[in-house]
């Protein structure tokens, strides 16, 4: 089974990239920064044309930016490799990463579900909503996965801010973060990496939206406990400091309903959030070369290093070697 990951140097991506190289796929890496003119499109096409992958994962779009710009990453680029695989021979399947921001705010205390009309509430949403829907215009069989907040070795976002704060050895042992008064769906990348796998060998998938997530909206005060707990951080932490994330701060409650992924392919989220949590912090601790152990005193860590995004697959043989190493700047 041979997959093509476009936007591999991401978060997501770069774990999307590793995880089904673990999974046993032959996995091939494309992004701008690996290609001589940038165009990620083209250099698709050629691949397909080549030689034709299983499947076509879309992990490229960006978070931040001017409304042109989130447009741009996460809508028109997602069209254009979506039109790359409709016009291929024999078509691989594609599964697009979508955002749980293309629904807006959870509808009081029930989770939303891919059947519910998606109002977003921010300029990222409504782009990544516009690319869910010219994916799925230019190939009907393709697969939309709406992933919750998506947390792991190397996230960004709020849990990886107050972790790289905690592991840096915060000023005064204080931990500046924006408001608490949120609450979020908070998935592990390598669930979401399992999902990716599944939708992709499931003969019943014919294309669609499935949410990813846990089903479980956890306060943020709720997550700074746990961070605590995990880091046995016990300095201070100051709210209302950092603005809050222009994706997702209009956005009080996030929470997805995974029922139909479980009913149709058997998938269901397994990693405790205190083992996400841990993995973040691992990370943080191998990028400072510090630890913060339940003392509180400031030490070499003692953790493995966890992979980046970034870490090489060793490319195998039989697949185009043109574009097995790294990705795109906007994955993920």
């Amino acid at each position: 089974m041979r997959a093509v990951v476009v936007g591999s140097t991401g978060f997501v991506g770069g774990h999307v990239r590793t995880g089904l190289a673990r999974r046993g796929w032959h996995v091939a890496a494309l992004d701008r920064s690996s290609l001589p003119d940038g165009d990620i499109v083209r250099a698709l096409a050629g691949m397909i044309a080549v030689s034709p992958p299983d499947l076509v994962v879309n992990c490229t779009g960006a978070t931040s930016g001017s409304r042109t710009a989130l447009y741009r990453s996460n809508a028109d680029l997602a069209r254009d490799l979506a039109c790359a695989v409709a016009a291929a021979g024999r078509r691989p399947r594609l599964v697009h990463i979508g955002s749980a921001a293309e629904y807006g705010a959870a509808s009081g205390s029930r989770p939303c579900a891919e059947v519910d009309e998606a109002i977003p509430l921010t300029d990222y949403g409504r782009s990544k909503l516009e690319g869910t829907r010219r994916v799925l215009a230019a190939v009907p069989s393709a697969t939309v996965l709406r992933a919750t907040t998506v947390i792991g070795a190397g996230c960004g976002g709020f849990v990886g801010a107050v972790c790289r704060q905690i592991a840096a050895g915060a000023p005064d042992g204080t931990v500046a973060v924006g408001s608490l008064a949120a609450a979020r769906d908070l998935v592990d990348v390598d669930d979401l990496v399992a999902a990716v796998d599944s939708v992709a060998r499931a003969p019943a998938v014919h294309g669609g939206i499935y949410n990813v997530g846990t089903g479980v909206a956890v306060e943020l005060d709720l997550v700074v406990a746990r961070v605590r707990a995990v880091t046995g951080f016990r300095g201070r932490v100051v709210t209302g400091r950092v603005p809050g994330s222009g994706r997702s701060a209009a956005v009080v409650s996030q929470c997805s309903d995974i029922g139909k992924i479980a009913r149709d392919v058997g998938w269901a989220p397994v990693t405790p959030l205190d083992a996400s949590i841990r993995a973040v912090w691992d990370q943080a601790c191998a990028s400072t070369r510090t630890h913060v152990d339940r003392g509180g005193r400031a030490c070499p860590s003692h953790s493995s290093p966890v992979p980046t995004a970034g870490s090489a697959v060793p490319p195998r043989s039989g697949w185009p070697t043109a574009a097995t190493t790294s990705s795109s700047p906007h994955g993920g």
